[in-house]
């Protein structure tokens, strides 16, 4: 039965990963009043939902404990071809072993990046991607027009650096404070800049550093 499950511990350095699982957090509704928090990118969904949601290559489900909320959760994604594991110990257990969470709901359901994100601002882009939502509808407009883009479409506009991201999520994540990119990636996403490179194909660039600093 242990490979259904997963525990906090092998989870966390996951969380961040470019092919990290998607996390769906499938509590009761009284039990996320309580706490209204979430695993950092994680999704709420109800059982119900989860049941006719797109099913995911990887997934990791989680309701309080562990028990069979995410049981159910998970066999139903599994049914349907997916891979899914159940956080062993549930929200709780992640709680108790003091592991980053963030506030419920996301700060916003849509965002508005400047076509020419410098590099603090592609670190505040990779916050938001990798630790908060990798799946909120985002646009890319002229800089000048970031204000107007917003009140139009009635997004979020990204906050300029990863500090300022995490802190409007109200995530609390160690990683958060190595963000501060050296003059190399700047000179890279300039010139990728120059080149048209959307700023999300460039996130690559800070997944890359951040994979090589841990060897």
């Amino acid at each position: 039965m242990d490979h259904a499950f997963i525990t906090p511990d092998r989870l966390f350095p996951r969380l961040h990963l470019p092919d990290a699982p998607v996390v769906f957090d499938v509590r009761r509704d009284d039990d996320a009043t309580t706490d209204p928090t979430r695993l950092p990118g994680a999704q709420r969904l109800t059982l119900s939902q989860i049941e006719s949601a797109p099913v995911p290559d990887r997934a990791v489900v989680y309701c309080q404990k562990g028990g069979k909320i995410s049981q159910l959760g998970a066999d139903a994604l599994r049914r349907r071809g997916g891979r899914a594991l159940v956080l062993a110990g549930g929200h709780l257990g992640w709680v108790a072993a003091g592991l980053p969470v963030q506030a419920l709901p996301p700060p916003s359901a849509r965002w508005i990046v400047p076509l020419d994100p410098g590099a603090s601002e592609l670190a505040a882009l990779w916050v938001l991607r990798r630790l908060v939502d990798r799946a909120a509808p985002l646009r890319a407009v002229g800089r000048d027009q970031v204000g107007a883009a917003c009140t139009v479409w009635e997004a979020c506009a990204l906050p300029g650096t990863a500090k300022e991201m995490a802190r409007l999520a109200a995530l609390d994540h160690p990683i958060v404070d190595n963000l501060s990119l050296p003059l190399f990636l700047e000179r890279l996403l300039a010139g990728r800049r120059r080149r048209g490179v959307d700023a999300e194909a460039s996130l690559d660039l800070i997944d890359d550093w951040l994979a090589g600093a841990r060897r």
